[in-house]
């Protein structure tokens, strides 16, 4: 027997309602409170792995910078840098051979220069750079060991940085070691850098030293200088 469609229908129970409502909360509660857990948890294993990591790869730079500084031998340098792996070997390259190399001229200067040598042909600069501050304890070997392993480029920057100093604290041996340097490169900015730094602190001296100069080219370049 059908029921007729306009006969009222049955409400569901407010208490029923109630319960349905209650239980899609709890459920939306615990499945979002799921998922915070979820991707908090996720977020820690890859924030502590990659914290490791870090770790260990700066553990790993620390060591091999430490191994470069104790190398005395250039057969050791040599070894160390074929067993790094390619991101502690571009940490070295890029910027670490700076300290390396200021703490092998530091240690013993003469031998620091063999190890130098052999070193890729960038990371030679960076290290000449770095020990240009040490030239004094021999600023003539100084000259002629970056003439023999860099490129113009740093003979260049060295010989600067080398008479810029000699011109402000000591004049005397700028020109003695100025006498001495056979190479054009470094006769030209070693003249420049000497009589213009040497003129800021005693033009008059600077300029009677330029006078003497034999050459009439480096005379002109070094009165030039002084004239600045």
């Amino acid at each position: 027997m059908s029921v007729p469609d306009n006969l009222p229908r049955r409400a569901n129970p407010p208490a029923k309602e109630g319960f349905h409502s209650l239980f899609n909360i709890v459920a939306g509660t615990i499945l979002v409170v799921f998922l915070v857990v979820t991707g908090l948890q996720v977020w820690s294993d890859r924030h502590h792995y990659l914290a490791g990591h870090g770790q260990n790869r700066a553990a790993t730079r620390d060591a091999a910078v430490a191994s470069l500084k104790k190398a005395t031998e250039p057969q050791v340098v040599s070894g160390i840098l074929t067993e790094l792996d390619n991101d502690t070997s571009q940490f070295i390259h890029n910027g670490g051979i700076g300290e390396i190399a200021s703490h092998w001229f530091q240690r013993d200067y003469q031998s620091a220069f063999s190890l130098v040598a052999v070193l890729p042909s960038e990371s030679r600069v960076t290290a000449f750079r770095h020990a240009v501050e040490y030239y004094h304890l021999d600023p003539e070997r100084f000259l002629n060991e970056s003439l023999r392993l860099v490129d113009s480029r740093i003979q260049s920057e060295v010989t600067r940085r080398i008479f810029d100093d000699l011109g402000k604290n000591d004049p005397a041996k700028g020109l003695a070691l100025l006498a001495r340097a056979e190479e054009e490169i470094v006769r030209t900015f070693a003249i420049e850098s000497l009589f213009l730094c040497w003129s800021r602190v005693d033009p008059d001296a600077a300029r009677a030293a330029a006078e003497k100069l034999e050459k009439p080219g480096e005379r002109d370049r070094a009165l030039n200088a002084v004239n600045r």
